[in-house]
């Protein structure tokens, strides 16, 4: 499909996020949940999950497949993530809809 040319996904388009497993609840591709990072990691965003409202969300705030993201911050299960020079405070019930490839910064 064609970029809308929204100005929160970089000629990205939303529907190019992918997709999840409907039937299961489950993404369908590679990576490792946001949650799980370290202090000091960095690496690209593989995937974005959870329903269309997250999705949409997630993007808004540049978490768009392929931007690069290092974590600032963890405190408890707590994160602060820089994306696109911007840091963006969550927690795990958000960070956990976010996967990222570890040290793929491309």
């Amino acid at each position: 499909m064609e970029c809308n040319n929204c100005a929160a996904c970089d000629h990205r388009c939303r529907c190019v996020i992918e997709p999840y497993d409907e039937e299961k609840n489950a993404p369908r591709n590679g990576g490792v949940p946001l949650n799980m990072a370290s202090l000091g990691d960095s690496g690209t965003v593989a995937r974005l999950t959870g329903d269309k409202d997250m999705r949409s969300y997630l993007t808004s705030l540049g978490f768009n497949p392929g931007s690069i993201i290092t974590i600032v911050r963890k405190q408890g299960e707590d994160l602060i993530v820089d994306v696109k020079g911007s840091r963006i405070a969550m927690g795990p019930s958000i960070a956990r809809r976010i996967y990222f490839l570890p040290g793929v910064l491309e």
